[in-house]
């Protein structure tokens, strides 16, 4: 399921993944580091394996999980 504003699908599982699973969502790694760029704005995500990286606004993290209520 998409979400409406400007997440691509991609960004939403992605996000999931990393979350909900604690895996990479690119080599399915679980040694994932938190990152906070702006504090309560901006963060991320980089996997210590592959070196994946997303970053996610606070608005997108709050867009994206209010989906996981409606899969829960």
């Amino acid at each position: 399921m998409m979400l409406g504003q400007c997440f691509s699908e991609t960004k939403q599982q992605d996000l999931t993944q990393i979350v909900l699973e604690g895996i990479c969502p690119h080599c399915r790694s679980n040694n994932i580091k938190f990152y906070e760029f702006r504090k309560n704005d901006l963060f991320g995500f980089k996997c210590q394996l592959c070196g994946w990286i997303g970053s996610y606004s606070s608005r997108e993290f709050q867009e994206i999980s209010n989906y996981w209520l409606t899969i829960a």
